[in-house]
């Protein structure tokens, strides 16, 4: 809350993203969708970052609690069915996102590995699906972070 009143700069990811919103008046509860695992496709719209046009956006998510509700002054940027407010803005000096651009395959495999019994085996089933039909974006994400951070 102190950094937000000061306008600083600050990235979100997961539970980063979920804290930020809660810290700041949304409400963060777990899914009534279930995990999210595998890799999600999410739709941007008016992400302003550089080589952030909208369209989709792949990435590895690892999650059960979400953003339900926004904080005051946010503006959604990534959503899919699955996770509706799964990125957003506020002002130009917060950015969070749900998904994990910093994991890889391989990882979020372990992770589903590891956490097969609370997750269930269709959900680990389409997870792993996933991550052979799509292609991870996490370094797409990552530059812009460092836009944003940048600016």
């Amino acid at each position: 809350q102190k950094l937000h009143a000061k306008r600083k700069k600050m990235v979100g990811i997961c539970f980063g993203h979920q804290i930020i919103a809660k810290a700041l008046g949304g409400e963060v509860s777990k899914s009534d969708k279930g995990w999210g695992v595998g890799i999600h496709t999410y739709d941007l719209d008016n992400a302003p970052f550089a080589g952030a046009d909208d369209g989709q956006l792949k990435l590895v998510v690892s999650h059960q609690d979400q953003v339900h509700e926004l904080p005051p002054g946010a503006r959604n940027v990534v959503s899919n069915a699955h996770c509706e407010n799964a990125g957003f803005v506020i002002g130009d000096h917060i950015f969070t996102l749900q998904g994990h651009p910093e994991f890889i395959d391989e990882y979020s495999e372990v992770i589903m590995a590891l956490r097969y019994d609370m997750i269930g085996a269709d959900r680990v089933a389409e997870g792993r699906a996933s991550l052979q039909q799509h292609d991870h974006e996490g370094d797409r994400v990552a530059s812009w972070m460092l836009s944003f951070l940048a600016s």
